[in-house]
């Protein structure tokens, strides 16, 4: 069995960011049910190298909700990670909220989002907000086109201790924010996350 490098909590409405090296695994789990987790990633070599939803969704058949594969941005066009094991099978292959999102979807000023989450988690690793991809994996995100042509969303199809994993194919730097969205995107109640990162 893979041995168990790091574990830890993202507690709800916060962001984290760590280092994933080549090789090893990363699990997101539910820790507590239906809860969304936007990701994004940069290469740790190089940061201009980072997660394109775009690509990753043109190459993996056209689907925003399901992928095999998560690619970088042009002209880079590399592998970042590749999905070992998805008990879902639904997720949301595109952005994240922020401040302006929220203000106008609610017309309010919101303090947390996924956005300043990840800007903050990375900024310890010299990465600004100019250089941070707003490309987002929303893992456990549900997401549908209307008959309007409008995105509406439904709850995580996730129960408790589902997961999703997926193996690095180069050394990166990875930002997840746990969603503070306390619509039916998060079911009507953020929660925490767990990460656990593996070595094979």
């Amino acid at each position: 069995m893979a041995k168990l490098v790091k574990e830890f909590i993202i507690p709800k409405c916060e962001g984290r960011a760590f280092e994933l090296m080549k090789g090893q695994t990363l699990t997101v789990i539910e820790v507590e049910g239906k809860q969304v987790g936007d990701m994004t990633a940069l290469n740790l070599r190089d940061f201009r190298e980072t997660f394109s939803s775009h690509i990753t969704c043109g190459l993996n058949g056209g689907s925003f909700r399901k992928a095999s594969r998560l690619y970088s941005r042009p002209p880079f066009f590399n592998v970042m990670l590749t999905v070992v094991d998805d008990k879902v099978g639904a997720h949301w292959i595109h952005g994240r909220c922020t401040r302006l999102w929220y203000k106008a979807r609610d017309e309010v000023e919101r303090q947390r989002n996924c956005h300043d989450n990840i800007v903050e988690a990375v900024k310890p690793y010299g990465v600004s907000e100019y250089d941070v991809p707003l490309d987002t994996f929303n893992l456990f995100m549900v997401g549908d086109v209307d008959e309007n042509n409008r995105y509406t969303f439904r709850p995580p199809l996730t129960e408790k201790g589902d997961y999703m994993e997926l193996r690095a194919e180069m050394d990166q730097l990875i930002a997840i924010s746990a969603c503070p969205d306390d619509s039916e995107i998060n079911d009507f109640a953020p929660k925490p996350l767990k990460v656990e990162i593996r070595q094979a």
